[in-house]
């Protein structure tokens, strides 16, 4: 199983083939996750079943060696507010 906690979508392939939530896969698999969202909005704050890609936030994976539920947290993103005095 696999999910967000925010507004977006996981897609989840297995050897390049799109793989539905709830899929039966065979211990040893790599399921690879990525995570689409408005980035304006939201940033990845984690994910949690699976490892983060280190250069891309957006992408994890998961070898498989039991049954578990992935979940990409989301978090809206902050303003940053820069004064500017004269």
């Amino acid at each position: 199983m696999f999910s967000v906690e925010g507004e977006g979508t996981i897609t989840a392939t297995i050897d390049g083939e799109r793989v539905d939530s709830g899929v039966v896969a065979k211990e040893g698999s790599i399921i690879e996750f990525k995570v689409s969202f408005d980035e304006q909005k939201y940033e990845v704050n984690g994910w949690k079943g699976a490892i983060e890609n280190t250069f891309d936030k957006t992408r994890a994976k998961l070898t498989v060696s039991e049954n578990i539920t992935v979940k990409a947290i989301l978090q809206n993103k902050q303003e940053v507010k820069v004064a500017v005095n004269f």
